[in-house]
């Protein structure tokens, strides 16, 4: 059963029906800053189990940014996968070992900046 939700779940972000709990956003938050789109800009997700795996992207400024990688098993809780804030220019890095045991496939790692998200596909062989 937690396999076909990870599924569904996955399946869901990767079609952009669901887009994930974004966090709520202060109220001193500006309408500009909710309007900013985020976009991966750089990333290593063509990796073998056991190395290391990274994304970084581009959103709105001093924004909170979460990660979550979905494998077959679940939700990643690899260290590194944990909130930040982005940077006066709206850049965020994570960087995460993908676990030896993990099997080859392609799995969906959503972020989420500011409110806004996007999906990107980590490729593990």
């Amino acid at each position: 059963m937690k396999k076909l939700i990870t599924f569904v779940t996955a399946f869901a972000l990767s079609l952009g029906i669901w887009t994930g709990t974004a966090a709520a956003q202060p109220a001193h938050a500006s309408a500009k800053a909710a309007s900013v789109s985020v976009q991966v800009v750089s990333s290593d997700l063509y990796v073998r189990h056991g190395r290391s795996a990274s994304v970084t992207v581009r959103g709105a400024r001093h924004a909170r940014g979460t990660i979550t990688v979905y494998y077959n098993s679940g939700p990643s809780k690899a260290k590194g996968l944990y909130a930040k804030t982005s940077d006066s220019s709206g850049y965020v890095s994570w960087s995460w070992i993908v676990g030896s045991r993990t099997r080859p496939g392609t799995y969906i790692v959503h972020i989420i900046l500011g409110g806004r998200s996007v999906n990107a596909h980590l490729h593990v062989s």
